[in-house]
């Protein structure tokens, strides 16, 4: 009979371990997303007795995720009807029915049945439709999310209130369109895509024009700020200068180490002058370019409630 060797002998014992503790491992992991379901579900109901709906729907979500349930389900739904997610409360009370029936979600059914029944009277529809219709649009959003490309001029489910549609398209503004809906109300939003101004879309015109395009090098006041140090530094030296000249006049002679100093101001003085009226001469350039320099348009195309389109500048 072959016997087992020490290391195999060593190694029995570790893998039972191990393969135990697996389960346990899920298990543990398991009770403890459950323990903080049922917190974040108790947590949800007492934000429901005081009213606080977006908070409650915040709490059932977060409990549903941890550990499904059919009754955490129905209280979401409940939840995001009363703070007026009526379109998502549909959905929910959809997938509670969907569950299995159980004894103890018998008594909910009914209820559910009946809230999907007056959901559907009041969740609002919207189409959005786009002008011109060969715009090209490339992507649209709707209250800042994204929406597919094959399904930006479909009619969609929509909770009562104030909604925005932005949409884009290249060589055009952006289209912007707002609109209200009522409980109940059906509506079709125009949103228009102008195309861009000219000084916009077109390239630069000229030398000028090339150095003044969106993205110079220098802010709008950076000229006068060269004008500023450019003219402190000519001021400056001039004064140096004068000083240097009277200076020199009293020395008692071209040798004397006040005739030096004399001199060594009146270099100075030169040189700082010279300096002022470089840099008042960068600042003149600068400002006559950016005279030359075309206004950039900063228009956007919007769509008001009414359809009626207007520009914002």
């Amino acid at each position: 009979m072959q016997m087992k060797s020490p290391r195999h002998l060593f190694l029995a014992p570790v893998l039972l371990a191990l393969a135990l503790s697996g389960p346990r491992a899920a298990l543990a992991d398991e009770a403890a997303d459950l323990s903080a379901a049922r917190a974040a579900f108790m947590e949800g109901t007492t934000f429901a007795r005081s009213k606080r709906w977006v908070d409650a729907c915040d709490r059932y979500a977060l409990s549903l995720k941890l550990h499904p349930a059919a009754l955490t389900l129905y209280s979401l739904g409940v939840a995001q009807r009363e703070a007026g997610r009526l379109v998502a409360a549909r959905s929910t009370f959809e997938a509670f029915l969907a569950e299995p029936v159980t004894p103890k979600t018998q008594a909910y059914t009914a209820p559910a049945r009946a809230a999907i029944a007056e959901l559907g009277t009041r969740i609002a529809s919207l189409a959005v439709v786009l002008a011109p219709a060969g715009a090209g649009v490339t992507s649209m959003s709707l209250d800042g999310v994204g929406l597919l490309p094959g399904t930006f001029t479909e009619r969609r489910a929509m909770d009562p209130g104030t909604h925005e549609v932005v949409a884009q398209a290249p060589g055009r503004l952006d289209g912007h369109g707002r609109i209200t809906l009522v409980e109940g109300g059906s509506a079709t939003l125009t949103v228009t895509l102008l195309p861009l101004p000219a000084s916009v879309a077109g390239a630069p015109r000229g030398p000028a024009d090339r150095l003044a395009a969106p993205g110079a090098p220098w802010p709008p006041a950076l000229p006068f700020a060269l004008f500023g140090v450019g003219g402190a530094a000519l001021a400056g030296g001039v004064a140096l200068g004068l000083v240097g000249l009277s200076d020199a006049r009293g020395a008692p002679s071209g040798t004397s180490p006040e005739a030096n100093d004399a001199r060594t101001k009146g270099l100075a003085g030169d040189v700082l002058a010279a300096s002022g009226i470089a840099v008042v001469g960068v600042g003149l350039v600068l400002f006559l370019v950016q005279q030359t320099r075309p206004l950039p348009a900063k228009a956007r195309g919007f769509t008001t409630a009414s359809g009626n389109l207007a520009l914002a500048f």
